[in-house]
């Protein structure tokens, strides 16, 4: 599924574990290493390796789970009807672990990785979209960790992202007011 169709089914889910007292946990995906693979191998070659990782992360999810490509390089796994933690460490571990072997594109063998972001519905935000954003949050801090790994979010996380945010404000009022 594509972005949109993404958004939908998470929405949909979120409402559906509020009825049953369950968890969703959502995984955000950045490939790393795919910008050189495309600048290598040409767009085709960028297709090809997609598709494979798509494939790939089919086999480590639940029919019922949901892997959708949301642009470019990111992909989210929607896992429902999650009762405990567990689950997205073995499902983010084995990701991290299918990403290793090469990834034949032509007659090329290519390696990449992946930075993954993981959260949980409704510990850690009360709706579908936020959901997406803290995901996306732990995805950054799991690059900045140096890549290839899982980064839970934390709630820090949205204070350390705020703050910044409020700073870079306050220093553009400061030097334009001298």
């Amino acid at each position: 599924p594509n972005r949109r169709l993404f958004q939908e089914r998470l929405q949909q889910e979120v409402l559906r574990a509020n009825r049953l007292g369950t968890k969703v946990i959502l995984l955000y995906l950045d490939l790393d290493g795919f910008k050189e693979v495309n600048d290598a191998l040409g767009h085709q070659g960028g297709d090809q390796l997609l598709i494979e990782v798509a494939r790939r992360l089919n086999e480590v999810i639940r029919v019922t789970d949901c892997t959708s490509r949301l642009g470019g390089d990111e992909f989210t796994v929607t896992l429902v009807d999650v009762r405990e933690y567990q689950t997205a460490i073995k499902v983010a571990t084995s990701i991290l672990e299918l990403l290793q072997a090469p990834i034949m594109v032509d007659t090329h063998a290519t390696y990449i990785s992946a930075s993954i972001g993981v959260t949980v519905y409704p510990d850690d935000a009360a709706d579908a979209s936020s959901l997406i954003k803290n995901a996306d949050q732990a995805m950054y801090e799991a690059k900045k960790l140096g890549r290839n790994q899982y980064s839970f979010y934390t709630r820090e996380m949205q204070y350390v992202a705020t703050r910044r945010s409020e700073q870079k404000r306050e220093l553009r009022n400061a030097l334009l007011n001298n």
